[in-house]
């Protein structure tokens, strides 16, 4: 017991310890199967490695110790891990921006929804945590921090490695222009194999289990290629889950950081812009977008530090001497941030935020749905919804008036349509199929009926 391997033993002190969170488990059947990794009918390993589990375990025990809550554990260690790394970020950057400057990045970095991953028993914060100290460290050119914290992070999810990677390719170009006449002196060859060693825990994990699965990472099969651009935008543009769910102004400072970073030449900029573009990239690979988030998906909220950082160094570097422009613009980020936290409030992941819902139900076709199948998930309050064997309609709910359509298109689904939905200023629904006959290709359309469109569309009893 208290390996990490998994046995009956461990589930029974899980029921004692954790009973607020484990009180019906008592084998592994009552477990979901993608809570543990089965060995063989005795012995089970974590989903994920659990570096997590780790740091919790102190604040556990201490619990234990005065015979209180030990589900706290994971609270309190979300809490303390999360101040300590914006401590380090405010104390670093109130050097660097000004305590006023510093102080506003700081409320803003926690002015989202990771307050709400607080009570999220999984690795977020750690991994939230984790990714701001190691692109701080990054920006202060401390490689060998940051490569090991970035290493300890994708020990949680691999895919956090992207940034490790863009950092390992930012500190060999500094390598190479530092020391061309020197490339192999003892000194800076040991340094390149501290750094190289820095990287070591990420490959704990895969070896596990490697050696208890015969596989590097057994979850591939969640892996695949197929829509990978359409989640790798939804992750960014999509108002539900995306970065954009937090901030639209801050992706707009993101993509002026990475031209500016082009046109200038910055390229240190320019490879941590574009650590946090391959990271994004990386995790999109992984099919489930639409399961198992606190507003913003789980992965935007650990990327959301480092693409923060990015920001954060491009106005450090354009507007060092127009402090007016850059509290200005920075109280600007804050205020619209804030609002929209506040005015989103908490939604799950199977249905719109308020901002969406505004933009539903007045003008949809404002409304960029990236991933159909978030569309599909959060209009028919289904986890998942991955298949998309039906017309997708939303409706507002106020007055019943059809707003926005999700049509494949063919045959089927042509009548399956015209059966479904009706209209007063449309009866035998002329202008609806003239819309649906423009529509040349065997694949998914939008149909957007705005508040103020002179044909109106209900559902039909």
């Amino acid at each position: 017991m208290g390996g990490i391997v998994i046995t009956q033993e461990d589930i029974d002190k899980a029921r004692e310890d954790f009973p607020d969170l484990y009180k019906d488990v008592y084998t592994y059947e009552d477990l979901r199967t993608s809570k543990l990794l089965k060995i063989d009918e005795e012995n089970w390993m974590s989903f994920y490695f659990p570096f997590y589990a780790l740091l919790s375990l102190p604040i556990k025990l201490l619990l234990q110790a005065f015979q209180l809550n030990q589900s706290k554990a994971f609270v309190i260690t979300n809490v303390i891990l999360n101040i300590f790394a914006l401590y380090y970020f405010f104390m670093v950057y109130k050097r660097k921006s000004g305590f006023f400057s510093a102080s506003l990045w700081t409320l803003l970095l926690l002015a989202n929804p990771i307050l709400l991953y607080y009570r999220f028993i999984s690795a977020e914060c750690t991994l939230f945590s984790l990714m701001l100290m190691s692109m701080v460290l990054w920006s202060e050119n401390k490689y060998k921090k940051s490569a090991l914290l970035i290493s300890i992070a994708s020990t949680m999810n691999p895919t956090a490695m992207g940034t490790g990677i863009f950092l390992f390719i930012d500190y060999a170009l500094s390598y190479w222009k530092n020391n061309r006449g020197n490339l192999f002196q003892k000194n800076n060859v040991l340094d390149m194999f501290q750094l190289i060693c820095c990287y070591v825990p990420s490959l704990i994990p895969f070896l596990i289990n490697y050696h208890y699965f015969g596989v590097f990472y057994p979850s591939s099969n969640l892996a695949t290629v197929k829509g990978l651009f359409t989640r790798f935008l939804a992750y960014i543009f999509d108002l539900n889950l995306g970065l954009a769910s937090i901030s639209i102004f801050l992706i707009l400072l993101f993509i002026a950081s990475f031209i500016y970073s082009v046109y200038k030449k910055e390229w240190k900029l320019f490879i941590q812009s574009g650590s946090v573009l391959f990271t994004i990239l990386l995790f999109s690979i992984t099919v489930h977008i639409n399961s198992g988030m606190l507003n913003c998906a789980r992965y935007v909220m650990w990327i959301f530090p480092a693409f923060v950082l990015v920001i954060v160094n491009t106005m450090n570097l354009v507007l060092q001497n127009k402090k007016v422009i850059y509290c200005a613009t920075l109280l600007l980020c804050f205020a619209f941030q804030l609002a929209l936290l506040v005015y989103n409030g908490f939604y799950g992941p199977r249905e719109f935020n308020s901002l969406s819902k505004l933009i539903l139900n007045n003008y949809p076709s404002l409304y960029i749905n990236i991933h159909p199948s978030t569309f599909n998930c959060r209009v028919n309050n289904i986890d998942g919804a991955y298949d998309i064997d039906d017309i997708v309609i939303y409706v507002n709910e106020k007055n019943g008036e059809v707003r926005k359509i999700l049509y494949f298109n063919d045959k089927t689904n042509y009548y399956s349509l015209l059966n479904k939905i009706g209209s007063s200023e449309d009866e035998d629904l002329s202008k609806l199929k003239e819309k649906i006959k423009s529509f040349n290709k065997k694949k998914f359309y939008y149909i957007n009926i705005n508040k103020n469109a002179e044909i109106q569309y209900y559902l039909k009893d």
